[in-house]
């Protein structure tokens, strides 16, 4: 029997968490401003960030301020040299890059590791998934979320770890996301981590089935 014809399987934190049947976490996953901010088709330089590009974040629940936006209008962030992939295929010296620039947002006024990611996601959808501060770093790493006004300086290595981890977790279930992106319209495979982890997340919490 194939894999599309048996019940799905997740096994996410390093083999710690099965989650069966996760294309019902999919289809459970329906917030229509959820759903709005990953359909959204950014309309500023995939290369460049503007305060333009806070908007967006609106939508998946950041608490972004006047300051963010200062901070966007007054940074000079070139986005060119990092890669337009997937990102399990990155390198560790890739995924270091990807940290490294991760922090250097999040030490922005106005702008922390949350926030940063769901900027960044919008420019590279393959390669930077969001780290939400409850289900990333809190539930899916057991972290306290970095705070860029608390003891950031070290948070480079959180940031690095939860991204490895997370590739790891592609890696370890590549034979699933083929078929769960068929049944999510085309989405990547962070953006169908992220549903499925937040759904599974929120209903462990709740105790409730949407």
């Amino acid at each position: 029997m194939s894999q599309a014809a048996d019940s799905l399987k997740l096994v996410l934190r390093g083999g710690t968490t099965p989650i069966n049947n996760p294309e019902e976490m999919l289809r459970r996953y329906t917030d229509p401003i959820d759903m709005f901010y990953l359909e959204y088709k950014g309309v500023t330089d995939q290369d460049k960030l503007f305060p333009e590009d806070v908007a967006i974040t609106l939508a998946f629940n950041s608490r972004a301020s006047k300051k963010t936006v200062y901070s966007l209008r007054d940074c000079s962030f070139d986005l060119s040299a990092i890669p337009d992939t997937q990102l399990e295929e990155t390198t560790p010296q890739e995924r270091s890059i990807l940290a490294n620039l991760v922090v250097e947002m999040a030490n922005l006024p106005g702008i922390q590791a949350s926030i940063a990611t769901k900027i960044l996601h919008k420019k590279r959808p393959k390669l930077i998934p969001v780290l939400d501060n409850k289900a990333i770093f809190g539930a899916y790493m057991n972290l306290n979320p970095p705070d860029a006004k608390k003891n950031f300086n070290g948070a480079k290595k959180t940031i690095e770890q939860t991204l490895q981890c997370i590739h790891n977790d592609l890696i370890a279930n590549k034979n699933v996301w083929p078929e769960l992106k068929k049944r999510a319209h085309g989405r990547t495979s962070i953006q169908i981590f992220d549903m499925i982890w937040w759904q599974y997340f929120i209903e462990k919490q709740t105790g409730e089935k949407k």
